[in-house]
């Protein structure tokens, strides 16, 4: 608890450095409480929650499609931007799928891109983690106005 207490005393000094209103708030991915209102401007940012998953993301997409957020970033380790054909990335693949981290999370993106439903603004991979996996890779995206 000590260390949530830390984090939460990092993100509001943030908040106030930079001029933001920060709130940190915890809720469910596989079943988002509806009632919690995401206000206009704002921001969702994601951090190592989204592999813990299980691929069981589709709730939360819909709740942050019908919340509009202005912009939502996610980093997690992401399957979709490993190489097979690298002998590195291909143990990741294996121990990402063998942990069972989320998969599909990108290429989902992708999907409600190609209909129109959000605006994928930056995918990176920043080759940056342990040899089992990169958990810093992000994807920043938007849901549009339809």
């Amino acid at each position: 608890m000590d260390e949530i207490k830390g984090i939460s005393g990092i993100i509001k000094s943030l908040g106030s450095i930079f001029s933001f209103s920060i709130m940190l708030c915890s809720i469910s991915p596989i079943s988002p409480d509806e009632k919690f209102e995401i206000k206009n401007n704002s921001a969702v940012f994601t951090f190592g929650s989204v592999e813990q998953l299980a691929s069981k993301f589709d709730a939360f997409l819909q709740y942050l499609l019908k919340s509009k957020p202005k912009l939502c970033i996610h980093m997690e380790p992401t399957i979709e931007l490993y190489d097979e054909n690298n002998f590195i990335d291909y143990l990741a693949i294996k121990f990402h799928k063998k942990r069972g981290y989320t998969e599909n999370f990108l290429t989902r993106l992708k999907e409600l891109e190609k209909q129109n439903k959000i605006e994928i603004l930056k995918v990176k991979r920043l080759f940056f983690g342990s040899l089992y996996m990169e958990g810093f890779s992000y994807i920043i995206w938007r849901p549009k106005d339809v």
